[in-house]
């Protein structure tokens, strides 16, 4: 995997756009409310692959205190340019996810939205490292494109504006993971598709296409038989379990 290629990315679309926000407020919301964290106390939260700041500023203006780490060095700074104008509890520094620079149990809850599709080859690290950093009894929350979704596949495989690493994870097996890594109460759910806003101006004809595109595969995802594009996950690491699994 090209972390290299994460990072600069990102750094780009903070320059283009100055901040990473693909989805309307209330879907960020609402993947919040569906992956169930807004039904916690206000705990110590880790965003992780926090960007600059999309899940983790709304957390904060919730009410909850955060820490957010991503690769991208633009990222992160404007999510601390935003957390400080705000006067919101909210700390972002840059890292590397598969290498966190947290002690262990530092957290009660962790957040990853739409983050481990971007490591698809190193998905038993980085779970590793949440199970690292969370305290006994604490909860994972995250957010995924479904890998048996034929819109996930499309747009993950052919559509623009994606970093070759993205690919759409599949939740059984990323459900077995965490089981193996001694996480418990796993439970997952489809929440449908997420809006999203426009990041480019493409031609006429190609906006002709992804329309076409598009409702194709909004008349697929309607088949009570076809799983949903996403999918949430949440989970809790088990009392007492080794951190070296």
């Amino acid at each position: 995997m090209k972390k290299a290629t994460e990072a600069s990315y990102h750094d780009e679309h903070i320059r283009k756009h100055g901040c990473y926000e693909v989805h309307p407020n209330e879907e960020y919301l609402r993947i919040l409310r569906e992956s169930g964290i807004l039904n916690e106390e206000h705990n110590l939260t880790l965003d992780v692959g926090c960007g600059s700041g999309a899940f983790g500023l709304r957390l904060a203006r919730l009410g909850s205190p955060v820490v957010g780490i991503d690769i991208s060095p633009d990222s992160i700074k404007t999510a601390r340019k935003i957390a400080k104008e705000q006067s919101l509890n909210a700390e972002f520094l840059v890292g590397d996810i598969e290498k966190m620079p947290f002690r262990d149990s530092a957290f009660n809850l962790v957040f990853c939205g739409f983050v481990l599709h971007h490591v698809p080859n190193l998905l038993a690290q980085v779970l590793q490292q949440l199970n690292f950093v969370l305290k006994d009894g604490g909860k994972l929350f995250m957010c995924e494109p479904n890998a048996h979704n034929p819109s996930a596949i499309v747009q993950y495989n052919f559509g623009k504006s994606r970093t070759p690493n993205e690919k759409p994870l599949d939740p059984k097996k990323l459900a077995t993971l965490l089981s193996n890594l001694g996480f418990e109460s796993i439970k997952s759910e489809d929440i449908g598709d997420v809006a999203h806003l426009p990041t480019d101006t493409p031609s006429r004809s190609r906006k002709i296409v992804r329309w076409v595109v598009a409702k194709i595969l909004h008349g697929v995802n309607k088949l009570p038989f076809i799983p949903g594009p996403y999918f949430v996950m949440r989970s809790a690491k088990k009392d007492g379990v080794s951190k070296n699994i």
